[in-house]
């Protein structure tokens, strides 16, 4: 009775029915062989103390009882390897022909650096005459393990026949047809034991990858996901992920590198996947420790091993590729340049050199911003400055050290985005140079810290950690030649004001264009939403005349305004008057009355009426040191005879 209950038990086990085996054994006799067949189920289960105590008794009452002191072998395993070789020896010294126990030995003492002896077990565990399922499996691993993975699939499928259906079976079965290329094969055997055993993120994972390498990606990220939804930390669901990625959206195969490189794994193939992540991520003297930790956990058959091997001999890779991707055709650069060197030439003097510096007037008059212009509804000058040069010299150093930078951005952007980026960035730029200080101001170097800035925001985002970021030694350099061009800006006369806009709004920009993919419908909405209100503030606050400090406090100066744009001089002119008659010792009447015939092309007279006020301007008046920097341009920028 007990024999048969034994044998139910036993093939109700091979089949997965685990509750089935324990219910078969409960009614037999508690005797050696249930105990020892007890002791097994129970250690495939995870519950180590119970199997334990099941073997010791097995054992009392058998001490030749191989099952038992295989499951108490590999219970030891945990307390030292030797302990276990030496229980595993003692089961073949019984059983010369015992295959589980000869296949766990070389396991064992491959992990000892005792190859030769692994090999030698793994024979004999290959070797082993054909017997129940449970022996054609352990014959079927030790020929996967010396690498005979079509002799391993044959005692896989003779162990399926003889009524093994256990998930480590299919599992085992679809690790050799990898082996052998067969993928669907491999996919299969994987589903297979997915079905048969509770939902895993190693097999997951496994089958994942099958369908990567057989391209299906969607699947094989379907995989990946319901890894990660078992697992969020296993390194290689992420790592994979990302690969699979990669090809349609490289900014979220990035952040899933970069979260591999931020987990923690405890086996070979962990340490392999987060070592790939982070060479991915382009830290390759991280990478390098991983890998060499991956290769002390894998066993000599591991079927990766000699990956991890050239991974390590090769050391971390030299030269890093860009940090930014390069799918598209860049030709909108070419053609802002050719804009830059019209304009360039439009404003040229026959008369001068062609190395002359074009003086305000000349710079006014083709487009450069100044607040009181801006202010007084010439917002064009906010777009046609950025194509707009002092001089050759001046072109030539912005096209030097812009187009390669600007064909950059459009081939990792495409052109449209790379236009768009470009002139809203050079837009920002030149508001914020009203806003910030009183000078005439004309050049492409805000859109170009424009491009700057979008490089920035890009690397950021493939890259996807700030410890990844600030690491990188590109982002270091273009950090570094900012911080010169600043220190050069505050001895030189360098818009600063335009320059530090064009970097705020590229990387803003960029970072819409890469950074929100990821994001739902509403919270991209919102992103634009933000981003865009802040450009269009900062431009409408340039174009205010409230927003130039020159004119924030000159009473009459909105009426004054406002028939200049209805055009009734005549009616600005008088209310100017007006405000002089009223208030001859006050400035304010002689400076509206000064930027009203500025407005009309008066400019001698709009001069005098600027000196006027500012003769009558109080020492201390802190509006002084604007309305003397509006006197010294016009002065500069008188026209030529």
């Amino acid at each position: 009775m007990g024999e048969d209950a034994v044998d139910r038990a036993r093939d109700a086990f091979f089949r997965g029915e685990i509750d089935a085996a324990l219910a078969a054994l409960e009614g037999a006799p508690p005797g050696a062989p249930e105990l020892a067949l007890r002791a097994s189920i129970r250690l495939y289960q995870g519950d180590r103390a119970a199997a334990r105590r099941d073997a010791i008794r097995a054992i009392e009452l058998d001490p030749r009882s191989t099952e038992a002191r295989l499951v108490r072998a590999r219970l030891l395993e945990s307390d030292g390897l030797v302990p276990a070789i030496d229980e595993a020896t003692a089961i073949l010294e019984i059983d010369s022909g015992h295959a589980p126990a000869a296949y766990w030995r070389g396991v064992w003492k491959g992990a000892t650096g005792d190859i030769a002896g692994a090999r030698a077990d793994l024979g004999l565990a290959a070797a082993a005459p054909q017997g129940d399922a449970r022996t054609c499996q352990y014959r079927g691993l030790a020929r996967a393990a010396l690498r005979d993975f079509e002799g391993a699939v044959a005692d896989f499928d003779l162990a399926q026949a003889r009524g093994m259906t256990l998930p480590g079976l299919f599992y085992a079965r679809a690790q050799a047809k990898s082996a052998l290329k067969d993928r669907r094969g491999a996919i299969g055997d994987f589903g297979l034991a997915l079905e048969k055993g509770p939902a895993s993120a190693h097999l997951h994972v496994e089958r994942g990858r099958e369908r990567l390498l057989e391209g299906d990606r969607e699947l094989a990220i379907d995989d990946f996901d319901r890894a990660l939804g078992i697992d969020p930390g296993l390194t290689a669901a992420h790592y994979y992920r990302g690969r699979a990625r990669a090809s349609a959206d490289r900014v979220s195969a990035q952040q899933d590198f970069v979260r591999a490189c931020a987990t923690d794994p405890i086996d070979a193939d962990g340490f392999l996947c987060r070592g790939l992540a982070k060479e991915e991520v382009e830290r390759y003297l991280e990478a390098v420790p991983d890998f060499r930790r991956a290769l002390e956990l894998a066993p000599f058959f591991h079927p990766r091993r000699e990956e991890i091997e050239k991974k390590i001999q090769s050391g971390p890779r030299r030269r890093p590729r860009s940090i930014l991707e390069r799918d598209h055709r860049p030709w909108l650069t070419f053609i802002v340049s050719a804009a830059s060197v019209a304009v360039w030439l439009i404003q040229l003097d026959p008369n001068a050199g062609l190395f002359s510096m074009p003086d305000n007037e000349t710079l006014l008059r083709h487009g450069a911003v100044w607040r009181y212009l801006v202010g007084n509804g010439e917002y064009w000058r906010l777009f046609s400055a950025m194509f707009l040069h002092v001089g050759l010299l001046h072109l030539i150093w912005n096209l030097y050290g812009g187009v390669s930078l600007c064909l950059t951005v459009e081939r990792t952007i495409g052109p449209w985005r790379y236009l768009v980026a470009y002139l809203l960035s050079g837009v920002g730029a030149s508001a914020v140079s009203v806003l910030g200080h009183d000078a005439v101001s004309a050049g492409a170097s805000g859109a170009l810290f424009g491009m700057i800035g979008t490089v920035l925001a890009i690397s950021f985002v493939n890259l996807g950690s700030w410890r990844s970021f600030i690491g990188h030694p590109a982002v270091r350099r273009i950090l570094l030649n900012i911080a010169i061009w600043t220190g050069i800006g505050l001895t030189l006369p360098m818009d600063n004001f335009a320059h530090f806009g064009g970097l705020v709004f590229g990387a803003l920009i960029g970072w819409l264009f890469v950074g929100t993919q990821r994001l739902g419908p509403v919270k991209r909405f919102a992103a634009w939403t933000l981003v865009l209100a802040l450009l269009g503030g900062t431009i409408v606050f340039a174009c205010m005349p409230r927003a130039s400090m020159a004119v924030l406090s000159l009473p009459g100066f909105e009426r004054a305004e406002k028939a200049m744009k209805e055009g009734r001089s005549e009616d600005a002119l008088r209310i100017a008057d007006g405000m002089v008659r009223l208030h001859p010792d006050r400035p304010e009447g002689y400076w509206v009355r000064g930027l009203v015939r500025l407005r009309f092309g008066q400019r001698a007279e709009a001069v005098e009426d600027l000196k006027l006020a500012l003769t009558r301007m109080d020492a201390k008046d802190e509006r002084r040191e604007s309305l003397e920097k509006s006197i010294k341009i016009l002065e500069l920028s008188k026209p030529r005879p």
